[in-house]
């Protein structure tokens, strides 16, 4: 299982970097992952991180494969770190929707998988 060994933190910006690369198919921004995170983190219940530490997170995730992250300049606006889902989202939210704490919000956001639902509703929960 890949998602045994993380964090809760880890697991809230897996979902949320789910979420906001639209499972896979496009980049987010740190920025807008944070901002989900917050928002996951609320709704299980977790009192939420700096956006160091969930940068920290998404670090972790790169190096396990999960995500791919880059830093990238963009001038005279500054710098951010975009992300990617590289691993296939079915299996992880499979994974998540067996946690603890997470997995009434992984329900939420990636439907019942077991009932057949596959990958939930992005008109909900995505942009």
């Amino acid at each position: 299982m890949i998602t045994l060994a993380l964090s809760t933190t880890e697991k809230l910006v897996l979902l949320a970097t789910m979420v906001e690369t639209g499972y896979g198919r496009r980049t987010a921004t740190k920025g807008r992952v944070y901002s989900r995170y917050v928002e996951l983190s609320r709704q299980a219940g977790v009192e939420p991180v700096t956006p160091r530490r969930v940068l920290d997170a998404i670090k972790i995730l790169a190096g396990e494969g999960i995500l791919w992250a880059k830093a990238v300049s963009l001038g005279r606006y500054g710098r951010t770190t975009l992300v990617k889902l590289l691993h296939n989202p079915g299996e992880l939210c499979r994974e998540l929707a067996e946690d603890l704490l997470v997995g009434e919000v992984a329900e939420r956001i990636c439907g019942d998988p077991s009932a057949g639902q596959g990958l939930g509703v992005l008109g909900s929960a995505g942009r």
